[in-house]
């Protein structure tokens, strides 16, 4: 599965959290497209690579976020917010070459936008 083909499917699934789409993991695979292991793969690159706090509840038979936030993948420049202040985000992951943000916003916040 190519990058891209990734990132498709990560923002679709972001997608289905938002709306609480219900089902387990072979639902969310079908809906997906993917296999269940696929699936499950996927989730793992989510938490792992991209630091987001994915879980599932199962009184509501549904996938979610652990805190609330909203997936971010992108490019922010450090001119425009400065690399130190990018570490602080909470469930931040940067590395040298590349930025994977989990944003978290509290409840009835709002976010600023820095693009």
């Amino acid at each position: 599965m190519s990058f891209e083909e990734k990132l498709k499917l990560i923002n679709t699934f972001d997608g289905m959290i938002r709306k609480r789409v219900r089902g387990n993991a072979v639902n969310y695979a079908a809906k997906l497209g993917i296999s269940r292991s696929a699936f499950f793969r996927l989730l793992d690159c989510m938490r792992s690579e991209f630091n987001i706090p994915i879980i599932y509840k199962p009184e509501i038979q549904c996938y979610g976020y652990a805190k609330d936030g909203m997936m971010f993948v992108g490019f922010i420049s450090s001119d425009i917010l400065p690399l130190e202040s990018l570490k602080k985000i909470n469930g931040g992951n940067v590395r040298e070459n590349s930025l994977c943000l989990f944003l978290v916003v509290p409840t009835g916040g709002t976010t600023k936008k820095y693009i």
